[in-house]
């Protein structure tokens, strides 16, 4: 007869201290409290949470020496970066335009004038969403030659 060994006592998963990072002054764009840097083992990265969590869930993102990601923003803010982001990240991942990530926030920085989405309000999010639109608008219409030609 064999014995199965019970869940309880299988080795625990091994867990990493997480690496070394300097808290930078951070405030809570929800309630205006001190943010403290604290690391996600879910997600394997620093994050600034608000210091009056759980009753504020203010929360930033951090790069992996603990400066903090862009600018903070509130809910809302927060979204809208996701959505440019994705907006944007697609427009250049899908090849479409024919440039890499680098070439396409260049191009972002001399049309509208930003450079980190991390940085943006949430009403300089839906200009990215909609220039990323116009990108694809634009790529649908034939190129100008052809138009030219025509006439």
């Amino acid at each position: 007869m064999t014995t199965q060994n019970p869940a309880w006592r299988q080795p625990l998963p091994e867990f990493r201290d997480p690496p070394p990072a300097k808290e930078h002054a951070v405030t809570c764009v929800e309630c205006g409290s001190p943010m403290r840097l604290r690391y996600s083992d879910q997600y394997a990265r620093h994050f600034y949470g608000c210091s009056r969590y759980p009753v504020c869930e203010g929360i930033h993102g951090a790069h992996p020496d603990g400066a903090p990601l862009g600018v903070p923003g509130d809910k809302e803010t927060r979204q809208a970066r996701r959505e440019a982001h994705a907006a944007f990240d697609d427009l250049w991942r899908s090849g479409d335009v024919g440039v890499n990530r680098g070439q396409a926030y260049a191009l972002m920085n001399r049309e509208l004038g930003f450079q980190h989405i991390g940085e943006l309000t949430k009403e300089q999010c839906e200009q990215v969403c909609e220039w990323v639109r116009d990108c694809y608008r634009f790529l649908d219409q034939p190129p100008r030659e052809e138009i030219d030609d025509d006439h």
